[in-house]
């Protein structure tokens, strides 16, 4: 996606996160997205660790990807994770460069997690 490829130009490495589907085992695997999921927040944790830069996006184009890399179906493409050294934000087109210098804002705790009973309302 073009919006997203901004963030992917200076980027000294650009993971794929794929969900095996498939494992040794054989047998479908009902957590492969939570798997992958795991793992992703794994390695952006260790960026962030590290003073790194880790921005992933949903926004790609998986069949081109699946095709362009040969990926074998049991694989399903769920992102992908750019992660770089930090750089000067005024080096960046300039809808990047006010985002990353905005201030950053969470959800409210209401907002993202449901306590006692699931009602139809929410």
């Amino acid at each position: 996606m073009p919006f997203n490829q901004s963030w992917d130009a200076n980027a000294q490495v650009l993971f794929a996160v794929l969900a095996d589907t498939l494992p040794a085992k054989g047998t479908a695997n009902p957590t492969a997205a939570y798997d992958a999921g795991t793992a992703t927040m794994a390695l952006l944790l260790q960026a962030h660790a590290k003073d790194l830069a880790a921005h992933s996006m949903s926004g790609f184009d998986a069949n081109a990807f699946r095709e362009a890399f040969a990926i074998p179906e049991r694989f399903t493409p769920i992102a992908m994770i750019s992660v770089a050294h930090h750089g000067d934000a005024k080096g960046l087109p300039e809808a990047l460069a006010e985002r990353e210098q905005a201030p950053r804002a969470r959800l409210p705790m209401d907002d993202i997690a449901h306590f006692g009973a699931w009602t139809q309302a929410d």
